[in-house]
C-alpha cells in the first residue's frame, strides 16, 4: 500500500473510531482485543452486516487497512481506543471530585 494510500484509509478510520464506533459501543466492548476481533470479523464478511459497528461507507477503507496492512490495523484501532479510554476515566474522576 503506497503511503499515501495508508494515511487516507487510516484517517478514514481514526474518524470512525472516534465518531461513531467507540462511543457508540464501548459500553459492550470494554476489552481492546474483543473491539479488534469483531472489527476483524467485519472486514472478512463477504457481506455488509446492517447491524455491524462499521458504516457501510467506512468499511472499504477498514478492509483495506486490514488485508494490507494488518499491524497498522490494529495499531489504529489501539490507539483510539486508549485515547477514548482516557477520556472516559478523567470525566469519572471529574464526576467522582464533584460529589
Amino acid at each position: 500500500m503506497n503511503p499515501f494510500d495508508s494515511f487516507e484509509y487510516g484517517s478514514t478510520m481514526e474518524t470512525a473510531l472516534k465518531c461513531y464506533i467507540l462511543p457508540d459501543n464501548l459500553d459492550g466492548y470494554t476489552r481492546l482485543d474483543t473491539l479488534i476481533e469483531i472489527l476483524e470479523e467485519e472486514c472478512e464478511a463477504e457481506e455488509i452486516d446492517e447491524n455491524g459497528l462499521i458504516a457501510e461507507k467506512d468499511l472499504p477503507a477498514f478492509r483495506r487497512m486490514w488485508k494490507e496492512s494488518p499491524a497498522e490495523f490494529v495499531e489504529i484501532i489501539a490507539v483510539e481506543w486508549v485515547s477514548t479510554m482516557e477520556e472516559i476515566m478523567k470525566l469519572r474522576r471529574r464526576n467522582e471530585t464533584r460529589d
